[in-house]
């Protein structure tokens, strides 16, 4: 049944983030037990074994802000937000934040935003997330040296709505996903 399969989800869920969380945490407690022991003394080691316990732990608080936002979205998917925020100059902040990355890969965000968006419904917060997801992916899973666009659009009628609506389109060049994902 539906209630079954939900179950197996969520249980499959919490071993993969069992999982996940497991892995740096034992690196953690290894450096720090070689530091307290073999390593203590060694300045170049601990140098090294710091770094690396940030970057796990680093890691493992991307894990759980991402376990605190599905857990968000979770016990608000069904409630419909209520603000209304203009789109520009949200597409254009996560542009400015991902510019960095891009360029490290040899790759160029181009924002086109339509003149005059209308302003949309949405928490500015949960929409920043979302095209900050978008746009990384473009840049993570793009083909290195081509360029990202951001595209905006307006719409007579949004599909499953009937009203005006505004569409947004992170467009990437790379292999794509495949279909079983």
């Amino acid at each position: 049944t539906d209630v079954n399969k939900a179950a197996k989800l969520r249980a499959d869920f919490v071993a993969n983030v069992s999982h996940e969380l497991r892995s740096p945490l034992s690196s953690l407690l290894g450096f720090i037990e070689t530091l307290r022991g073999p390593a203590r003394n060694d300045s170049r080691a601990t140098d090294r074994f710091l770094e690396i316990m940030e970057s796990e732990a680093k890691r493992m608080s991307r894990l759980i802000n991402d376990l605190l936002t599905l857990s968000t979205v979770e016990t608000q998917e069904h409630i419909r937000p209520t603000a209304t925020v203009k789109i520009g100059p949200i597409l254009k902040r996560v542009t400015e934040t991902l510019s960095v990355q891009a360029k490290e890969r040899d790759m160029e965000i181009i924002l086109d935003v339509y003149p005059d968006l209308p302003p949309i419904t949405g928490e500015p917060d949960e929409l920043t997330q979302v095209f900050q997801n978008l746009v990384a992916n473009a840049v993570s899973y793009g083909t290195m040296k081509t360029p990202i666009r951001i595209l905006t659009s307006i719409h007579r009628r949004a599909p499953h709505e009937g009203d005006a609506g505004v569409s947004i389109a992170v467009l990437n060049r790379g292999e794509g996903i495949a279909p079983g994902d």
